[in-house]
């Protein structure tokens, strides 16, 4: 998985709020940053194109607003070109933020199945009870299995309850991390590529919105926030 850029601002930074509040997109937005080792590996073309396409696509809007706010004189007309703008960039990443989401739940699904089968295997029970026999030593056992690349051993251990393993939730959480790791490591780095792609889309999202919705407000004036009073007004009648 890629390092943040070093001494460059992000959405969900102190210095990423600031810039947000002076108008500008934090550098995370960029889609020159939505990368990933699995998400720029051969094959995974497609997903990259969404990626980036959908930042691209409120980058840009977002640095367009940014840089037009103090050169547009006509405050109304600049409000309405940029409640249009938004919401075009907004349409326009959703079905791509969408297909990255349905790529990771299909990545989950199948690394998911690959332990499922533990849970039917007929010789489950017996490597849960010898696990269980370990009195706290549990842990250490798993991770030989997993070191061992005993996979069918391990779907045992992770397809019961905790609690029938001799783990705890916790620590059995952990070796199903190490476990997914080891039996699919790509797949696994494509689902963290994935959900690291669409955390910083929605931030992004979120913080485009909330950044430039209040300017509109602003630069449509006075008369349109008079104007909402009817809206009010009509919907206390219904």
């Amino acid at each position: 998985m890629p390092k943040p850029v070093p001494n460059l601002p992000t959405v969900d930074s102190a210095q990423g709020r600031a810039l947000a509040q002076k108008f500008k997109p934090p550098i995370d937005a960029d889609p020159r940053h939505m990368r990933g080792e699995q998400l720029e590996a051969k094959g995974n073309e497609g997903l990259l194109r969404d990626a980036q396409g959908a930042a691209a696509a409120m980058f840009k809007v977002w640095g367009t607003v940014a840089d037009l706010r103090d050169k547009v004189q006509d405050k109304q007309l600049l409000a309405k070109k940029s409640q249009s703008a938004v919401e075009r960039s907004l349409r326009e990443a959703e079905p791509k933020i969408a297909r990255l989401r349905e790529r990771r739940d299909a990545e989950q699904a199948k690394i998911k199945a690959m332990f499922d089968a533990g849970e039917r295997d007929q010789l489950g029970r017996e490597v849960r009870d010898f696990a269980r026999t370990r009195e706290g030593d549990s842990m250490v056992f798993i991770g030989e299995l997993i070191s061992a690349g005993d996979q069918r051993s391990v779907a045992a251990v992770l397809a019961a309850p905790a609690f029938l393993t001799g783990l705890t939730p916790e620590q059995q959480a952990a070796a199903r991390g190490m476990a997914e790791r080891q039996f699919a490591p790509e797949g696994t780095q494509l689902v963290d590529d994935l959900d690291r792609a669409i955390g910083r889309l929605e931030q992004t999202t979120d913080a485009m919105t909330s950044t430039i919705a209040p300017m509109i407000n602003e630069w449509r004036g006075g008369d349109a926030a008079l104007l909402q009073q009817l809206e009010g007004d009509a919907t206390d009648g219904n």
